[in-house]
């Protein structure tokens, strides 16, 4: 029970939104740790977002990431 409760309290800490991204929209972004192909992995984050309460989703490349790959940005306008 205590390492439940260390890890909620620990969780906040180690898991944020990726940061440095600029988008052309007003509001906030959250970037999952869901890797996506660029060019072809908007409809997937848009199915990868819905659930989790957010109304767009986007295929974005990271600084650091390697080659076409990307991370799912989801947001709400």
């Amino acid at each position: 029970m205590k390492f439940f409760i260390v890890l909620l309290i620990l969780t906040p800490i180690f898991v944020s939104p990726t940061k440095g991204i600029e988008l052309d929209w007003d509001g906030k972004k959250y970037c999952s740790n869901m890797v996506c192909k660029m060019g072809i992995g908007d409809q997937f984050c848009i199915e990868d977002c819905t659930p989790r309460g957010w109304t767009h989703g986007q295929c974005l490349q990271i600084p650091g990431t390697p080659g076409d790959s990307g991370y799912c940005c989801c947001w709400t306008p």
